[in-house]
């Protein structure tokens, strides 16, 4: 349900407004095994608006809260890799 409203609120209001329900929405799934979307999309959320620490922080607790985290693996070394980083882009896409 958050990651919908994301959508929307993303493409229509504010980035602002979008964070919040990202930060709503991980409080809320707590230790689901479905908060890793959550955690994935708010991380391509702010390498997309150029926050690329914050990026890779989010990025990294989706593979971390993932059951099988070969999406979040690969949009974090996609994400490593449009900002040049090739080798950490190789390093992120072949952890184990």
């Amino acid at each position: 349900m958050y990651v919908c409203k994301y959508v929307y609120i993303y493409t229509h209001i504010q980035v602002a407004e979008a964070r919040g329900l990202f930060q709503q929405g991980v409080w809320c799934a707590g230790a689901s095994e479905k908060v890793h979307n959550l955690w994935q999309a708010w991380g391509l959320m702010e390498a997309k608006e150029g926050n690329i620490e914050d990026a890779r922080k989010y990025l990294a607790r989706a593979v971390d809260a993932a059951h099988r985290p070969a999406t979040a693996l690969l949009a974090w070394a996609m994400v490593e890799e449009r900002q040049g980083a090739v080798a950490t882009s190789a390093q992120v896409s072949h952890q184990p």
